[in-house]
């Protein structure tokens, strides 16, 4: 069943599941769009911004403790991250739902924060097309 939680330990699954979903038409915009604590009250699709490309290395340890938080010890690569994306949109995930701190991923992409990602400039870019439109 597609969470937050397979996409973040499992995304091909994920990308299996979601697949399997839209070309049976099944309405999934609910779970796309469902926030959750562990997520930082995020969407799919700001979970999805949160393991796309590579953890920012200063962002893997404060001190000798490390942080766990969504995302971490986890990574998606660009071509799968942007082929999760077009079929979060088919889902329905909506882009302007705003996570804990009022943001929404179209806000996250030049900031900077614990779950920042590095090596995602593609990915970066199907998403800035999604707010063009």
């Amino acid at each position: 069943m597609l969470s937050k939680q397979l996409l973040e330990e499992n995304p091909n699954e994920y990308y299996r599941q979601i697949c399997e979903l839209n070309q049976n038409n099944q309405n999934i915009s609910q779970i796309l769009n469902s926030t959750e604590y562990n997520s930082w009250y995020g969407t799919d699709l700001h979970c999805l911004f949160y393991l796309v490309g590579d953890l920012e290395p200063k962002y893997d340890c404060d001190g000798n403790e490390c942080v766990i938080f969504y995302g971490y010890g986890h990574r998606i690569s660009n071509e799968l991250g942007i082929k999760i994306l077009k079929e979060l949109i088919i889902g329905g995930v909506d882009i302007n739902i705003k996570d804990y701190y009022q943001e929404t991923v179209q806000d996250k992409l030049n900031s900077i924060g614990l779950s920042t990602r590095i090596n995602n400039t593609n990915f970066k870019k199907e998403i800035e097309k999604l707010y063009q439109n």
